[in-house]
């Protein structure tokens, strides 16, 4: 009994031993488990403090990408300016381009003789201010031929120089001519010259013919070239001959006996110009005029038409042309039988 109970107190006490070894570790296992949820959680506030330096540099982003904006549309307006520049030098060489220059065919007689002298009294230079300018045109040549009257230059030129240009404005197109001289030894004198320029492929038209010398403007006058137009003409037929001269030498009754005559309607600007004794066949389809004012010249064109055969004679008219929108002024009238000067007289209408 002493030996059982014994035995059962041992075993008492080691039954306690292993409940208490038991509690310890159940203990133990419990803060472990609350040590690894806090481990847990302080993993999640890490993952959270990553997220947040994410969202740090997602801002950076934004404003690289702002910059990156600017420094565009800083580059576009410099591309907008350099345009800009870029049609302004083009415009420029448009109005350029409307130049056409040329070196003229100048021709001159030399120098001109002084006038005789002046009354007494206070000398007057006799080559100021009494240059001139004249002009012929050729509409089928496209030529113009300009004649500058008394352009003073040294008296002993190598040689006398025309360029032209033809330059249009806004307000109409203007021929130019540009006068100067080679002189590498000059005399210690000045006279007077006819200039002659010769400038080609001229348009008929409107213009404002200048003539320059030494860059300077000494002459401007507004013409029109190649304004020839049909004039409204008649006649009162074929003219009977006269009757036979007197016993002699027999002479020809048409022969340069034809002349001119005109009347002046100055409220209407009409000129009627009438060629006696004009010469042309018995038997023309049609007798009829055309007009230009060329300058200071008032030319008539005379011709007939035969395309109904003609006959086999000649006759004298009265051919009368009416020119309008002449204005008053002083002119050299002519007229022309098939492009042959026949009759130049000077006139003054008013």
């Amino acid at each position: 009994m002493k030996h059982g109970l014994v035995s059962m107190g041992l075993l008492v006490a080691l039954a306690m031993l292993a409940g208490g070894g038991a509690t310890t570790g159940c203990e133990a296992e419990g803060d472990s488990d609350a040590d690894t949820d806090a481990d847990t959680d302080t993993d999640a506030d890490t993952d959270a403090d990553t997220d947040a330096d994410a969202d740090t540099d997602a801002d950076t982003d934004t404003d690289a990408d702002a910059d990156t904006d600017t420094d565009a549309d800083t580059d576009a307006d410099t591309d907008t300016d350099t345009d800009t520049d870029a049609d302004t030098d083009a415009d420029t060489d448009t109005d350029t381009d409307t130049v056409d220059k040329k070196k003229l065919v100048a021709t001159h007689e030399g120098c001109k003789p002084e006038p005789p002298p002046q009354p007494p009294g206070p000398r007057l230079d006799p080559y100021v201010d009494d240059d001139s300018m004249e002009w012929e045109y050729d509409i089928d040549t496209e030529v113009l031929t300009v004649t500058h009257v008394n352009a003073e230059f040294n008296c002993c030129p190598d040689e006398l120089l025309a360029e032209g240009e033809i330059v249009t404005l806004a307000e109409g197109t203007v021929i130019r001519i540009w006068e100067n001289e080679y002189t590498p030894n000059p005399c210690d004198c000045m006279c007077d010259y006819d200039l002659v320029s010769t400038f080609p492929e001229v348009a008929a038209g409107p213009y404002t013919l200048e003539i320059y010398q030494y860059g300077v403007l000494a002459l401007s006058e507004e013409v029109q070239l190649g304004a020839r137009k049909k004039l409204a003409s008649s006649h009162d037929g074929c003219k009977p001959e006269p009757p036979p001269p007197a016993p002699g030498p027999r002479l020809a009754p048409y022969v340069d006996d034809d002349s001119m005559k005109w009347e002046y309607d100055a409220e209407n600007e009409l000129l009627s110009v009438t060629h006696v004794n004009a010469e042309f066949n018995c038997c023309p389809t049609e007798l009829f005029s055309e007009g230009e004012l060329a300058g200071s010249e008032i030319r008539i064109y005379e011709y007939e038409d035969l395309t109904g055969g003609g006959c086999f004679c000649m006759c004298d008219y009265d051919l009368v042309s009416s020119f309008t929108q002449v204005p008053p002024g002083s002119y050299e009238l002519l007229i022309f039988q098939d492009d042959v000067e026949q009759i130049r007289e000077a006139i003054v209408i008013e």
